[in-house]
């Protein structure tokens, strides 16, 4: 750097020193490949770089929890696929029942993808403004779905 202008002493109680060097020299720990990562979308990455890039950060001591979120959602929404599957499989325990049908079943798994979305953007903001842990904030959801569709099945295990 030409001209510098270093603030000295910032996390004492007394005002901070304003020190002029004409030249000073930065040490970079990051090697080209790090900044060529850093100007890439980010979603973009597989999983396992993904992982790789959050640890790095972690290491430098920045803030990670948006980029966590990012991460566990992409496990979280494979396993969505999954429990959305067996969420709309419920029907099976009320086979040629007057009281059930195929519309209340599609009904019921539309709202609550719905219902899904709406309070799963919600966590995620929460997640990666920090106020909510990022495996919380991602799993939240996918927690209750299963111990519903667990639940469910359990209970329905036995003919009534």
């Amino acid at each position: 750097m030409q001209d510098a202008e270093i603030l000295e002493q910032l996390n004492e109680n007394n005002f901070p020193l304003l020190r002029h060097l004409d030249q000073q020299n930065i040490i970079l720990n990051e090697q080209p490949e790090d900044l060529i990562q850093i100007q890439s979308d980010i979603t973009t990455l597989f999983p396992k770089a993904l992982w790789n890039y959050i640890q790095n950060l972690k290491n430098a001591g920045i803030n990670t929890s948006e980029y966590e979120v990012v991460f566990f959602e992409k496990i979280s929404l494979a396993i969505l696929c999954f429990l959305f599957a067996l969420l709309s499989s419920t029907g099976i325990f009320h086979p040629n029942r007057r009281g059930s049908s195929f519309g209340r079943a599609v009904a019921l798994v539309f709202t609550l993808t719905i219902l899904y979305w709406l309070a799963q953007s919600y966590l995620a903001k929460l997640g990666q403004s920090d106020e909510l842990h990022p495996l919380l904030a991602c799993f939240l959801i996918p927690g209750i779905l299963t111990a519903y569709i667990t639940w469910y099945y359990h209970y329905h295990r036995v003919l009534r």
